[in-house]
């Protein structure tokens, strides 16, 4: 919400003639993203309904939750798009062209640029719209789950709640890359190259994730360490990113792994995988409460 409400503040002292109203449904408002590119996103949607709703009027964008995704709406009541239309807008450099839109400035990027930030943050942008009536654009984002009862001043930051990774990886380049990636993000990172001495370090220290490599130089493989974890009651919930080469994402996750990242990839994939995992799940073996049976 502090994100939007920054957004409107800059944008509706430039419009007079507009009313920018803001509701939310949901009360968990956090996702995990860039809030700079966040900004650009509402920014871009926002100063799109003020462009295209020349007569004035009202601005609704609506914050609310459903299933596992975290949704926001920005409505207006403007000109609206042709149905011939629609399944263009999301493309570089297309624009209406027709006589209400000709005075009306622009590249034909921004909505392009808009679908492209929201798939960075594993998200999706969709639009209804009826011409001459008005347009809805929804943006589609990621919950975060578990019951945080965070403010944007008390907000933890990753090196605030001191989550550390095992991170068992033997290609040295990219064991360092990853390195970078995750330290950058605030995680504490313990490298192993073999899963001999990585079972061998996990039986004394116990790490609040692991980004495991399956196709590892030696007879224990990632497929033997994923069964050794989860055979192991200590060890069996500690959440497991695979980071590998091998396209069997199907088993990987039936073994019990949390995410299944194929490789070549974006390092900063891994970093959101892990921030989403560790947030909805908190560090390992603090308080286990066992269901009644």
């Amino acid at each position: 919400m502090p994100v939007i409400e920054k957004v409107i503040d800059n944008l509706q002292i430039q419009s007079r003639n507009h009313r920018i109203e803001l509701t939310q449904a949901s009360s968990n408002d956090l996702v995990l993203g860039e809030r700079s590119k966040l900004e650009h996103v509402f920014t871009n949607l926002i100063n799109n309904a003020i462009k295209y709703s020349p007569a004035g009027g009202k601005i609704h964008i609506h914050m609310y939750r459903k299933d596992d995704k975290l949704l926001v709406d920005v409505a207006d009541n403007g000109l609206g798009i042709p149905a011939d239309a629609l399944n263009k807008i999301f493309t570089k450099f297309f624009r209406v062209d027709n006589s209400d839109r000709r005075t009306i400035g622009g590249t034909g990027l921004g909505l392009a640029i808009v679908k492209e930030m929201m798939k960075a943050h594993d998200g999706d942008i969709i639009v209804h719209s009826e011409y001459g009536k008005g347009s809805t654009f929804t943006l589609a984002f990621p919950a975060v789950e578990g019951e945080l009862q965070l403010t944007s001043e008390n907000l933890p930051t990753l090196q605030d709640m001191e989550y550390s990774v095992m991170l068992i990886e033997d290609d040295q380049s990219l064991s360092e890359l990853i390195h970078n990636e995750l330290s950058e993000s605030g995680f504490k990172v313990v490298r192993f190259e073999k899963g001999e001495q990585a079972l061998k370090f996990i039986e004394t220290s116990t790490p609040d994730a692991i980004v495991l490599d399956i196709m590892l130089e030696e007879e224990l493989d990632g497929w033997h360490i994923m069964k050794t974890l989860k055979e192991s009651e200590r060890l069996k919930n500690i959440p497991v990113i695979i980071s590998t080469a091998l396209d069997e994402k199907e088993k990987g996750i039936s073994l019990g792994a949390n995410d299944y990242l194929i490789k070549p990839y974006n390092p900063s994939q891994l970093s959101r995988a892990l921030m989403q995992t560790l947030l909805k799940i908190g560090k390992v073996g603090q308080i286990l409460v066992p269901e009644n049976e």
